[in-house]
């Protein structure tokens, strides 16, 4: 089975920062329940960060649909139609006083 989201070792660091992610790879499945879990500081956010494109690995391949994510414009537009992201504070999402 092809994976929806495919990561093979991405590795990331923050400008003048910590390495955030280091050889990290992770298959997720179409129609699948996964969760990401560990410390703060793991590289959780940065990891999804990733999957949804905000986020270029400083080297490694993300893939979706089992191809390589393309950056520009338009190939982010369609990716970010599909894979939706939830940012954990409500309020870097809601930037309007009503909804």
């Amino acid at each position: 089975m092809i994976p929806l989201l495919e990561t093979d070792a991405i590795t990331y660091t923050y400008p003048n920062g910590p390495a955030a992610l280091t050889g990290v790879s992770v298959r997720i499945a179409a129609g699948s329940k996964t969760a990401i879990v560990g410390p703060n500081g793991a590289g959780k956010s940065t990891l999804l960060l990733m999957l949804n494109g905000m986020l270029r690995p400083a080297s490694g391949e993300v893939r979706f649909n089992d191809r390589p994510l393309a950056y520009d414009n338009r190939s982010l537009r369609d990716l970010r139609r599909r894979v939706g992201f939830v940012f954990q504070n409500p309020d870097v999402q809601i930037i309007a006083p009503t909804v």
